[in-house]
């Protein structure tokens, strides 16, 4: 039931909307019925949506040769230490993960060098309070347009947020699950 009827029974009043009403309540029944099996076919279109073409797929993954380094050079960097750009230092990835920095030119021979062209390298940025099926509609397209529109704006959204530098997201309530879309990490 709705704040006005709940306020009204503890008043012990009788003068509240019909929300409480059989009626109202069989009409919210088939209302939550028809959203549940509209998310369901939602979910179904955004999975197949991924490989009909509409560019929600992840772009340019690459992965990493077995064993073989990876050195980001020719780049400025932020460590978060200091409010200050550093460059003079190579980034010597192994195994997925940042390994050291190096300096410039030092990197290991067998590594794969990648030049960064002199652009900006930041740390993952997290993101605490994330909806990712409210960022990418209008309010009123999330209250009515159809369930699968809304997820397939969402899978998009994840990964415009991943190009943005934000690899770990908290979603406040989105129906995502994790890895459904090539996005950031979704908690």
């Amino acid at each position: 039931m709705c704040q006005v009827c709940n306020a009204a029974i503890a008043r012990g009043t009788t003068d509240f909307c019909l929300c409480g009403a059989p009626g109202t309540q069989a009409a919210m029944a088939r209302v939550e019925a028809d959203l549940r099996r509209r998310e369901m076919l939602g979910g179904m279109a955004a999975v197949l949506g991924l490989y009909a073409g509409f560019g929600l797929a992840p772009g340019r993954a690459q992965a990493q040769g077995a064993g073989q380094p990876i050195l980001l050079t020719n780049l400025r960097h932020f460590d978060g230490m200091t409010l200050a750009m550093q460059d003079g230092r190579d980034i010597l990835i192994e195994g997925g993960r940042i390994a050291a920095l190096v300096p410039a030119g030092q990197g290991p021979e067998g590594a794969r060098r990648i030049d960064c062209g002199g652009l900006s390298v930041i740390p993952g940025l997290i993101d605490a309070h994330w909806h990712s099926t409210l960022v990418g509609v209008t309010q009123l397209q999330a209250m009515a347009a159809d369930i699968g529109f809304v997820h397939l704006m969402a899978g998009r959204q994840a990964g415009a947020a991943l190009r943005r530098g934000f690899t770990t997201v908290r979603d406040g309530g989105g129906g995502r699950a994790p890895g459904a879309f090539g996005g950031a990490r979704l908690l």
